[in-house]
């Protein structure tokens, strides 16, 4: 990539702006990254495929997951408006997934796009009018789409209609600017990986910057293709597990995803794990266990991690089955290295078990100081951890784990019982 092809406009500490020209091109687009769980962000959203489409791009991207909700919006949209992307092009495009699409929707008509194409955004931060994740921080805002909304813009939104969060965040979008919707049934949040996998995104995207895209027919062919669709069953089986389902469809629907699981794992083919890895993924290593190959768990638990380098599910599973092949050394670097792609309070606690038992103790509690600063939504990783390794544990980590567990969940069945374990680690 050459300087001429990219070229940096606006450098803050919450928000960076590239250009990223293709020549020749008619429309552009404007993306904006989505939430990451990745502390530094480099490359925007969507950036290779539009540079090999020969779109041409501005990409607004996050230092942070602020909802786009910071002073520094005002330079960076500054930055593109100088840009005068409205005179220059036929049809400018805002573009973006779950938080980008919030600021796809948000600053469409403040940089002067006729058309905004946004993947299961929120409506609002803060759940205004809709609802919010636990592990998602509060923030002030300062921006607010019924203020910056305009008739004048081509609205598209894709979501699932059966996936409560999207489908109320859709709603309170509709209540202020009808759109034209891409309905992507049991995805779940967010829709772009079945789209990606139903092979669908990427050509609707592209028409769509061009000014095209045929909703009617997308719609008919998400109808179609999501009943072999690996993300959708998986979500299907998710809301059936989350209705305590146990008839004779949640066995089908299981045995269907446990089946392509199975098929593409030996055909090395790479899977969105998240939905399915407590119903079908685990299962199967499960079985493997039972039967006592354990050669056999770990080799396709390795294989699994070389499809889905970027899961931290498939780190954390290589890790498991590391672990109970006494290779602590080893779980313990899978286990570090998928932090990086879920940088959550139970994924650092979960480094730091594996660090003790790798006996390891100061990266150990170099994790558990990352934990500590990390937003707490759950007691039971604190607890677990305490009664595992509490005698390993500095007792100022001890102690402030058991503070941090009582705190959450204070009727905790086995809080007096790490209370127990933690006044141990003082002790002594």
């Amino acid at each position: 990539m050459s300087a001429e092809e990219r070229r940096e406009l606006y450098r803050g500490k919450d928000v960076v702006v590239v250009e990223r020209l293709a020549p020749g091109s008619a429309d552009v687009a404007v993306t904006f990254t989505p939430f990451s769980d990745r502390s530094r962000r480099v490359g925007g959203y969507a950036e290779t495929f539009l540079a090999g489409r020969g779109v041409s791009a501005v990409h607004v991207i996050s230092q942070r997951n602020h909802w786009w909700q910071t002073p520094e919006m005002e330079p960076a949209l500054e930055a593109i408006r100088a840009l005068k992307l409205r005179a220059r092009h036929r049809h400018v495009t805002t573009y973006g997934s779950s938080m980008g699409g919030h600021g796809a929707l948000l600053f469409a008509r403040a940089v002067g796009a006729d058309q905004a194409l946004a993947l299961s955004p929120q409506f609002a931060v803060n759940g205004r009018g809709a609802e919010w994740r636990r592990r998602w921080p509060t923030l002030p805002e300062l921006y607010r789409y019924e203020d910056t909304a305009s008739p004048n813009i081509r609205v598209a939104v894709a979501y699932d209609p059966y996936d409560g969060f999207d489908r109320r965040h859709a709603e309170a979008i509709r209540a202020v600017t009808p759109f034209e919707a891409v309905r992507v049934p049991f995805s779940l949040h967010p829709v772009g990986p079945a789209l990606v996998e139903m092979d669908l995104l990427s050509g609707f995207a592209q028409a769509f910057l061009a000014g095209g895209g045929d909703m009617a027919a997308l719609n008919a062919e998400i109808r179609s293709r999501r009943r072999s669709s690996f993300v959708c069953l998986s979500g299907l089986l998710h809301r059936l597990d989350r209705r305590s389902a146990k008839g004779t469809m949640r066995r089908q629907v299981q045995k269907r995803v446990s089946d392509m699981f199975e098929k593409r794992l030996k055909a090395g083919a790479p899977m969105e794990l998240k939905l399915a890895f407590r119903s079908v993924v685990k299962p199967y290593f499960d079985r493997l266990e039972a039967r006592g190959d354990r050669k056999a768990a770990l080799r396709m638990a390795r294989r699994l991690l070389q499809l889905n380098p970027s899961s931290y599910e498939a780190h954390a599973l290589l890790a498991r089955q590391l672990g109970r092949a006494g290779e602590h050394g080893e779980a313990l670097s899978v286990l570090a290295a998928g932090y990086r792609f879920n940088r959550r309070v139970q994924t650092a606690v979960a480094v730091a078990d594996a660090a003790f038992a790798a006996a390891q103790p100061e990266e150990a509690h170099r994790f558990l100081k990352i934990a500590f600063g990390l937003p707490q939504t759950e007691a039971g990783p604190w607890v677990n951890l305490i009664l595992a390794h509490g005698g390993a544990m500095d007792h100022r980590y001890a102690k402030r784990a058991f503070r941090l567990a009582a705190e959450i969940a204070p009727d905790h069945p086995r809080l007096e019982e790490a209370r127990l374990r933690a006044s141990r680690a003082e002790a002594a």
